[in-house]
């Protein structure tokens, strides 16, 4: 910085998008008076002009709005996996499309059926996630399954509207489920041979989840993890050596 103005020097060529990056900063600049006082720190997201924590959030999360963004900070489920969720908004959880993205080389097929792998076809998309939201689908008394986390929202409020407190606990617990099992296959070539295997951890995170509910969510909470359970081995017995039919919704 010069006394009489702002002066930038390079040791690398700026191309378009940096010469209108550097412009504006410029503008941005010209807009302070230079003086020979001593600087301070000033926090603009804070009336006190102090650092905090909360301001950042707050400021990060301005623009998010709507009922995945709600339900995900509600939600009374571990502080990992509500991160996880968010970045799964935002489309940047490491799916073998986003590592293609950065370069990775590597086999870009689901983990559990043919097609490349996406956010939306692990979780939505692929016969074992088809399976799991059906099972789900008839614990609930629902005749269809989502097929994407906006239908999600639409679904779940038309089954239990009452019960919003619900609806991210479930959801997060059915993707965490076959995140777990994906990487499973990716990093260790544990094969999950049936869906049921995924039931048994949705049921088993719900249960666990369940301790941050008040007694009466709690118990609920609880009961729906046990149907799903009983649901699923209905029709994967545990004592049978061969894989039953899948019953898929449409």
């Amino acid at each position: 910085m010069a006394r009489k103005g702002w002066r930038f020097t390079f040791r690398r060529w700026l191309d378009e998008r940096l010469q209108n990056d550097l412009r504006t900063l410029r503008d941005i600049l010209t807009s302070f008076a230079v003086n020979e006082e001593a600087d301070y720190p000033r926090w603009v997201w804070e009336k006190s002009e102090r650092f905090s924590v909360k301001s950042t959030y707050n400021k990060l999360c301005s623009n998010e709005s709507g009922v995945p963004y709600t339900m995900i900070w509600k939600a009374k489920i571990p502080l990992k996996i509500k991160i996880w969720m968010w970045l799964i908004e935002h489309n940047a959880i490491l799916t073998k499309d986003n590592l293609s993205r950065r370069n990775w080389v590597g086999d870009s097929k689901c983990a559990f059926y043919n097609g490349d792998e996406t956010i939306l076809h692990l979780f939505f998309g692929c016969d074992m996630a088809k399976y799991v939201w059906s099972l789900v689908a008839f614990v609930i008394g629902a005749d269809n399954r989502p097929s994407s986390f906006d239908q999600y929202w639409v679904w779940i409020d038309r089954r239990l509207g009452t019960r919003k407190q619900f609806f991210m606990v479930g959801l997060a617990a059915i993707c965490w489920a076959i995140w777990k099992a994906r990487n499973a296959f990716c990093f260790e070539k544990k094969l999950t041979r049936l869906p049921t295997e995924i039931i048994c951890s949705v049921s088993s995170f719900v249960t666990y989840w369940a301790g941050l509910h008040k007694k009466d969510d709690k118990k609920e909470l609880e009961q729906g993890a046990e149907a799903l359970m009983k649901m699923a081995l209905q029709f994967h017995p545990q004592t049978q050596g061969e894989d039953a039919g899948v019953v898929l919704l449409q």
